[in-house]
Order: structure tokens, then C-alpha cells, then sequence
């Protein structure tokens, strides 16, 4: 570029003109080179800055210590399709699929395939539990051979889960102290199931004392081939089966006659739907279809070889009450806000469903005062199964005669 200084004054208009046009494209041109490499600057320290700043590293297991843990737990099942995840789209969650949300949510597992997952006892649909048990590996905070210095507590299992679970899932207790070779389901020595079920309903008044000596008959091993479900999937051969309890007794002692029962049932293993298929059989003993002897008939394999056809009692009221361990000491948890916490949410459930109850109470009151509903003009034999809605039938065929 020039750098001597023109005069100007000596030029022609048109000369002036040209030069003026000269000068203005060179100053556009310097501005707009100066615009690009203020850019480039830019994107290149940006670029720099993004590529110094640390990625989050996905979460591995391999990472961190793990802990092989049993958790005790209860649900209300009528709020799940069943306990165990079945790998097909249900209109109702599964317990256990609940269950591995949280624990992966809270990084306490990465996939449930290989935590070393076992479960005590599976429950159908609609029936609760207030004793389960699963045992899994879990990620722990206490000290290993790569970190041996690590000094932080123990992650508080039962808190976060709980607060990750919705309230109709509780985390109650959790042990760690478990032999190498523990299984939830073939380390139980007994599983305690109770069913419960109103003496009277319309139409129906249960004889309790028949129903107490028919459940007497079920002590001890027996064949229950004629008192659960076949899995056809299951090629089951042993059908014995040990009870060690089988009695009947008021939820309430104080109540009238007319309360709440309960079917106490314990023994060291079940097959599927064993308990609602003797409860229902005890049902029609107590509603005087059948005579007590038909559970001794049943369980008598060469009388019955084969199971009769008739319905099993309703999942609602069954609950897996506990499972029994030996030598297992749970850890419920000595944080009074914790205990507080677990028995608010519990109370608010309970609450919730009282107020619903007596406001049907009231309803069902209503009616039975402009007595729309006599028991007496019932002509129809309706057969109890435990869920309120009786099945009704113009004639009976007894056990021993069905096909």
C-alpha cells in the first residue's frame, strides 16, 4: 500500500470518484477479514473448552464394592400384576419390576440378569405379602481390595428405597450377614400364608367349626396333587408337601360373630395356587356342600388320582404373612425417623381405605334399613370364593362325583 500522501486538490472529479470507491472496498475487505478470525478465535476456544471438560462416565458395577444382601418387604398386591415380572407389557406393573426400577435408579444394581436375584415366594395377582424376602448382590460403600482405606458407613438401603418406592411397597428390614451360599427361595424352612375371609355374607353363613376340623386334616405330608394348579410349562413330579399349621381362628376375638376370620397356614413349601384351592374346598365344608372328610377323600391319591374340576378360591384376601430363616438377623432399622416415616405411610394407606370402607359401610346400612335384601328369599346355592361376588348355581354336584 502507498504510503506517500496525494494532493488531492490537483485531481480531476472523476479520478476523486475512483479513488473514493478504492478505499471503500478496501476498508469492507478489512472488516470483514477481521469479522472470520474473531469467529475462528471463538470457535476455537470454545472448541478447546469443551473438549478440557470431564464426560460423565456410565455407570459400571465393576466399579465399586458389592454386597450380597436380603431384603425383607411387603405390598399390596392389589395394586400389581403379580410379584414376578412376566417380560410382557401388562396393563398393571409387576412387583419386582417396581422393586429393579429403584434399585437401578438408585445404582444400587445395573442389570437385574446378573445381581444373583432369587426370591422367597411367588405371588399371583392381587395377592399381598408383609413378609417376602429377595436376596441380591448390591453396590456397598464398605471397604475392598482396591480401596482398603475406604472408611464411609454403609448405604442406607432401606431409606433410599423406600423413598424411591411408591407407598405401596415398603422395604422393611435387610440383612447382610448371609451364608455364600444362600437362596431365598431354598434356604426357607417355612413360608406362613393367611387367608382371610367374613363368616356371614348374603345368602351364605359359613359353619366355622366344620371349617376348623376339615383344616385339622391337612396336617402333617401329603399328596397335593388334587389341591393346586399344573403348570404345563413345569414338568412336576413331587407333589408332597409338609403342613405344619392349619388352623382357623378369629381376626378379632372381641368382635361379634359376624367379624373377620383367619386361615393360619404354614408349611415348608407350596405348589402354585395350593393355598386358594384349599381354601376354597374349606369353604364349601363350612357352607355344608361338602363334609370335612372331603380334604382326607382328596388327599387320598387313590381314591382321586386325578384333580377334580372346580374353582379355587379368590386372590385378594390371601397374604404371604412371612418366611421363615434360621439364623438370620434382620436389621429393621434403629433411626427413630425412620421408623416414624415407614409407619406414616403405612397409616396413610390405611386411613385412605377406613374412610372408603365406612363410607360403603354406611351405603350397605342404607339398604339393609329399607330391607331390599333378605337373606331368606335367596333360592339360588351360591358358592362362596372369597371375593364377595358368589357364584351362583341351581344345583350342586359333590367333589367325589365330578369329573
Amino acid at each position: 500500500m502507498e504510503s506517500k500522501i496525494h494532493d488531492y486538490s490537483t485531481w480531476t472529479k472523476d479520478n476523486l470518484i475512483k479513488k473514493i470507491i478504492s478505499l471503500e472496498h478496501e476498508i469492507l475487505f478489512k472488516n470483514k477479514k477481521n469479522i472470520n478470525t474473531q469467529q475462528f478465535i471463538s470457535k476455537k476456544s470454545y472448541s478447546s473448552n469443551e473438549s478440557t471438560k470431564p464426560t460423565k462416565k456410565p455407570f459400571s458395577m465393576s466399579n465399586y464394592t458389592q454386597k450380597y444382601v436380603a431384603f425383607k418387604f411387603a405390598y399390596l398386591g392389589w395394586y400389581y400384576n403379580g410379584l414376578v415380572t412376566q417380560g410382557n407389557e401388562t396393563r398393571l406393573p409387576t412387583v419386582e419390576e417396581t422393586i429393579f426400577s429403584a434399585l437401578k435408579k438408585a445404582k444400587l444394581i445395573d442389570e437385574e440378569s446378573n445381581c444373583n436375584f432369587s426370591r422367597c415366594g411367588r405371588t399371583d395377582k392381587t395377592v399381598s405379602a408383609i413378609g417376602q424376602v429377595i436376596a441380591l448382590n448390591v453396590r456397598s460403600n464398605k471397604a475392598s481390595e482396591k480401596d482398603p482405606e475406604k472408611k464411609d458407613g454403609e448405604i442406607k438401603y432401606i431409606d433410599i428405597l423406600n423413598r424411591l418406592l411408591p407407598k405401596t411397597i415398603r422395604i422393611l428390614a435387610w440383612c447382610s450377614d448371609l451364608p455364600s451360599d444362600f437362596s431365598a427361595r431354598f434356604s426357607c424352612q417355612k413360608r406362613h400364608y393367611k387367608y382371610l375371609f367374613f363368616k356371614n355374607s348374603p345368602g351364605i353363613q359359613l359353619n366355622i367349626e366344620k371349617m376348623s376340623k376339615a383344616a385339622t386334616y391337612f396336617l402333617g405330608e401329603h399328596d397335593f396333587r388334587n389341591f393346586c394348579k399344573l403348570d404345563s410349562n413345569k414338568s412336576i413330579k413331587k407333589f408332597k408337601r409338609t403342613i405344619i399349621k392349619s388352623e382357623i381362628s378369629k381376626y378379632n376375638a372381641d368382635e361379634d360373630d359376624n367379624s373377620l376370620y383367619i386361615f393360619d397356614l404354614e408349611g415348608s413349601a407350596f405348589l402354585w395356587h395350593q393355598v386358594r384351592c384349599m381354601v376354597s374346598i374349606l369353604f364349601l365344608v363350612g357352607q355344608n356342600l361338602e363334609e370335612p372328610e372331603i380334604v382326607k377323600t382328596l388327599l387320598d391319591i387313590s381314591k382321586i388320582p386325578k384333580k377334580p374340576i372346580y374353582n379355587i378360591a379368590d386372590g385378594l384376601p390371601l397374604i404371604l404373612y412371612d418366611c421363615h430363616f434360621e439364623n438370620l438377623n434382620w436389621n429393621y432399622g434403629s433411626n427413630k425417623n425412620f421408623i416414624q416415616n415407614l409407619y406414616k405411610s403405612i397409616y396413610d394407606l390405611w386411613h385412605t381405605t377406613k374412610i372408603q370402607n365406612s363410607i360403603i359401610e354406611l351405603l350397605l346400612k342404607n339398604i339393609e334399613n329399607n330391607e331390599v335384601l333378605d337373606n331368606n328369599t335367596i333360592k339360588k346355592i351360591l358358592i362362596k370364593d372369597g371375593s364377595g361376588i358368589n357364584q351362583s348355581l341351581t344345583k350342586y354336584i359333590q367333589i367325589e362325583n365330578k369329573k
